[in-house]
């Protein structure tokens, strides 16, 4: 199912009627809106969200509490910050190409039910997660590595995705030394950050995703490269269908015709010690792509990932401070 490609301002609705502290929070935001017509983001960006995240109240104290307009650009800042570059990372997919050593082995299953069912790096979660898939992405494809196909069906190089991106967990447990003392390295508060706000909003206890477990199969979704990468794009999301069933999803995409989407999806597992994706995982990762694309904020990080693919040189004027402080900070990020 298509989603809307267009703009939207905070509407006017009985969303959060009986709740006063996000009704509160989210006026604010209407008025912060309207004060400043010609630079809406910061509020569409934290309504939306507000709008969409499984847990508000958090969020929602937090804009209360801002004392000025300015407080507000600042805690849109933070969450774009955090979600956006965690979500729609610039270095694109983990790489995952498929090969014969990618086959579902019984004693990866049996070593990764021995330990918890973790598996212990990326290479292994494919395994596990195409075992559990029947060896097929969510298109129905089968992965390369595959020799008895059905007739008729096709294959492909696929990937394990993960929903909650591993760069979570970027430089986690490094310090670097500087002669001075040891000094906590950036990107360390960077992802404490992003673990703090899923809690908040996602309702996701940091230890479900923090080092090996951001593998967990409850984290992975197989799916062909091209689709992993619209994935990492923000491009295609899941919500809940209508019937109510567990693990029962429709595919939202920004674009009506991307490559052999299927409309819904069912997930199921081959073996029950191998977990499904999780509905937290999936819900927040839903929420930010649709309040990214309904307050332009996906758009406006395009930009500066464009600028900055584009040039890393200052202009003489200064112009290019915005440009230069994210892609600073993006760095950090990139050289873990």
């Amino acid at each position: 199912m298509a989603f809307p490609r267009t703009v939207v301002s905070l509407p006017s609705d009985d969303l959060f009627n009986g709740q006063p502290s996000l009704q509160q929070a989210y006026e604010r935001l209407r008025t912060y809106e309207t004060t400043h017509s010609t630079k809406p983001l910061p509020a569409r960006w934290l309504g939306h969200l507000l709008r969409e995240v499984p847990v508000k109240d958090a969020l929602a104290r937090e804009i209360t509490s801002c004392k000025d307009d300015t407080a507000i650009q600042d805690l849109s800042d933070i969450y774009r910050d955090l979600l956006l570059r965690l979500f729609k990372p610039q270095e694109g997919p983990t790489p995952d190409p498929s090969d014969p050593s990618s086959r579902p082995s019984d004693v990866i299953v049996t070593n990764a039910i021995l330990h918890d069912r973790v598996p212990q790096d990326h290479g292994a979660a494919k395994c596990l997660a195409l075992k559990r898939d029947g060896g097929r992405s969510i298109s129905g494809q089968y992965d390369i590595s595959i020799e008895d196909i059905p007739k008729g069906s096709t294959c492909t190089w696929t990937n394990a995705a993960h929903i909650i991106p591993f760069v979570v967990n970027s430089n986690r447990d490094q310090e670097k030394n500087t002669g001075k003392g040891k000094e906590t390295d950036p990107n360390l508060n960077w992802s404490a950050g992003v673990l703090a706000v899923l809690s908040r909003i996602g309702g996701i206890v940091p230890e479900e995703i923090r080092g090996e477990k951001i593998n967990r199969l409850s984290n992975i979704i197989t799916m062909n490269a091209e689709h992993h990468i619209a994935f990492d794009r923000l491009a295609w999301w899941l919500e809940p269908a209508n019937s109510g069933e567990p693990n029962h999803y429709v595919v939202r995409r920004i674009r009506p015709n991307l490559s052999l989407l299927p409309v819904e999806i069912r997930f199921t597992s081959t073996d029950p010690w191998l977990e499904l994706p999780d509905p937290k995982f999936i819900a927040i990762h839903a929420a930010c792509c649709r309040a990214a694309h309904l307050s332009a904020a996906v758009e406006a990080i395009d930009k500066i990932y464009d600028a900055f693919n584009e040039t890393r040189v200052l202009a003489d004027n200064g112009s290019s401070a915005e440009l230069l402080e994210f892609s600073l900070s993006k760095l950090v990020v990139s050289a873990s």
